[in-house]
């Protein structure tokens, strides 16, 4: 019985361990941008290795990213996103980027349930 208990218990640990190493996203992280007085959601999906831009329900543009530490690198199309992550992985805050891209700057993200 003692050997099923420590057996047990290595296997729960090798999972929970596992998982906080984890360098990917998954799921939906919505955030606002602003323009001239509209407000319109924009809508990342992290699923392994790669990150969709969401319009409409429709993954438009297609891209990878990488996790350093708090920070996110995101390369969609020619353009590099930069931005902070939160500790807990459930939001990230534009810190700059390329181009155009650059107006969402300051915007942050939020993980979707």
């Amino acid at each position: 019985m003692k050997k099923l208990i420590i057996g047990l218990f290595t296997v729960v640990s090798l999972v929970v361990l596992s998982a906080c190493g984890s360098n990917t996203l998954n799921g939906d992280y919505t955030g606002t941008f602003s323009l001239l007085g509209m407000e319109s959601p924009i809508t990342m999906r992290f699923d392994g290795d790669t990150v969709y831009d969401i319009q409409e329900g429709e993954e438009t543009n297609t891209g990878t990213y990488e996790i350093d530490d708090d920070e996110l690198i995101m390369t969609i199309d020619e353009y590099t996103v930069n931005a902070d992550l939160s500790d807990d992985r459930e939001s990230f805050t534009v810190t700059s980027a390329d181009g155009l891209v650059a107006m969402l700057s300051g915007v942050t993200f939020t993980k979707e349930d």
